[in-house]
């Protein structure tokens, strides 16, 4: 199953909607279950973020405004692979409203514990602090709010985080000018080593990304700018041995329109081929998406076919509209798909009871117009007779 979340509705009454499809039909807007309201009192700018295990087990944290006092972090879970819903509970207390959680970044680990690190931005929008804590998916529960780095100057913000070789790894930007910085936990995040500054590279260009391939090495991809005159781009460095290589790029050059690499999102497909997507820094004048990919010395991981889903009965969907109560649990049915090609009976019946609609539209605007015709013949009649 592919689920997804998005934000909906105006900044003074918004909801965080959820949806589902299979994969094997994810590209087909039928596929798609009718969008749930789980994440009441959502909040703008909004933050957002959905993960689960191979259970069934997902949780939903987005900011929100329940309380009408303070911006926080809430949660919500469902135990049933999105079929039901919990009512969101805070996790995050902010007791402000002048600060805003931001930068969720979550890593999921052994199907079970899920690691949460965040900032909590000012009305400037850069952020304050930087925090973790732990969610056990299979309990629903969490640890207390455990704050990793306080601004120095300018910013901490944009935190990831990953467990790797039993380690808890949070990178982060702090400092000024703003640069990466990376706290360990050895101990499950009981406690953690001193700050570290990782690179000479500066800028705040978005949160670090982590990959793992198949043979076990650490990656990490980064946006930044480096060097007098400064050299820009999207470098690449890999864990050995306790410590960070040094960074090499993936693409540099001097700042230019259109070419501020920022962002990066990484993943590994087959064990031995990592793509790496980014953005133009948001302050650029010419914005752009750019990706690249290479294979690394590392085994091939066998395709394993998706499985083909079996075929129900859909109830159907009521309209669902945002609500500051909690959001009650519901069932997110996915609709059973024709072949490819052909229309559902759903759909044909909807197409052919608009054709009263468009009659009752058609004929008035008929009559009109033979109206109208007729009166300039009359007219032009009694100015020939004339």
């Amino acid at each position: 199953m592919l689920h997804a979340i998005f934000w909906g509705g105006v900044d003074f009454d918004a909801a965080i909607y959820y949806s589902r499809a299979h994969a094997l039909y994810a590209d087909r807007a039928q596929a798609w279950s009718e969008p749930l309201a789980i994440g009441p009192g959502a909040v703008a700018p909004d933050n957002a973020t959905i993960f689960g295990n191979e259970m069934g087990q997902l949780a939903v944290v987005y900011s929100g405004n329940l309380d009408g006092i303070s911006n926080n972090l809430y949660i919500v879970f469902s135990s049933d692979n999105g079929e039901n819903w919990t009512a969101p509970q805070p996790i995050f207390i902010t007791y402000s409203r002048e600060l805003w959680p931001s930068a969720l970044n979550v890593f999921v680990e052994a199907d079970k514990r899920a690691h949460l690190t965040w900032g909590v931005a000012n009305r400037t929008g850069n952020s304050e602090a930087v925090y973790y804590l732990q969610i056990d998916l299979e309990t629903q529960t969490w640890t207390e709010p455990f704050q990793l780095a306080q601004a120095i100057g300018y910013e901490a913000d944009t935190p990831s985080v990953i467990v790797y070789d039993d380690e808890i790894l949070v990178v982060y930007h702090n400092d000024r000018p703003t640069t990466r910085w990376m706290r360990r936990s050895a101990d499950g995040g009981l406690t953690w080593t001193e700050p570290v500054r990782l690179f000479p590279h500066v800028g705040s260009n978005g949160p670090a990304s982590f990959a793992v391939d198949s043979g076990g090495t650490l990656h990490m991809f980064f946006g930044g700018r480096v060097g007098d005159p400064a050299v820009h781009g999207m470098w690449h460095t890999v864990w050995r041995q306790g410590n960070w290589s040094p960074p090499q790029p993936i693409v540099s050059g001097p700042l230019r329109a259109g070419f501020d690499p920022s962002f990066a999102r990484a993943v590994v497909v087959r064990g031995n081929l990592i793509f790496v997507a980014w953005m133009t820094d948001p302050g650029n004048e010419r914005r752009g998406t750019w990706f690249t990919y290479a294979s690394v010395d590392s085994p091939a991981s066998p395709y394993r076919p998706l499985p083909t889903p079996v075929p129900g009965p859909t109830p159907p969907s009521p309209e669902i509209r945002p609500t500051r109560e909690p959001a009650p649990a519901a069932s997110p049915s996915v609709p059973s798909l024709p072949p490819r090609g052909v229309l559902p009976a759903a759909g044909r019946t909807r197409y052919l009871n608009l054709l009263p609609l468009l009659g009752l539209s058609v004929v008035p605007s008929v009559l009109l117009l033979i109206a109208l015709f007729g009166l300039r013949w009359l007219r032009s009649g009694r100015r020939w007779k004339r």
